[in-house]
């Protein structure tokens, strides 16, 4: 009986095994899938590039536009300007506001 009780363990042991490692890989590559899609939806911006000064923003000349997006997770878009490192900005007209851009990863 005893024998009979084991030969029956062995084989749901390594099914349950195989089944939850399908498992996790699964959600795993789901995991990934959605950080992809995620990024993909992110609008680049298309407008002038500004700085703030002080208390106003100026129009950033001598940078060269990345892609960057008000949209994302990605770092803030900063500049070196007049040996100063600056957050760059974008005009938003939908709010009529700038607002801080983000460098698309």
């Amino acid at each position: 009986m005893k024998q009979f009780i084991k030969n029956l363990l062995i084989p749901f042991a390594v099914v349950a095994m195989l089944s939850l490692g399908a498992f996790t890989m699964n959600a795993s590559n789901k995991a990934d899938n959605k950080i992809e899609i995620s990024e993909e939806t992110v609008t680049p911006y298309g407008g002038d590039l500004y700085y703030l000064d002080g208390a106003v923003f100026k129009k950033a000349t001598q940078i060269v536009k990345r892609d960057c997006s008000f949209e994302g997770f990605g770092p803030l878009y900063e500049e070196d300007i007049n040996s100063e490192t600056h957050q760059i900005y974008g005009w938003d007209s939908s709010v009529a506001e700038y607002k801080p851009l983000r460098l698309i990863m």
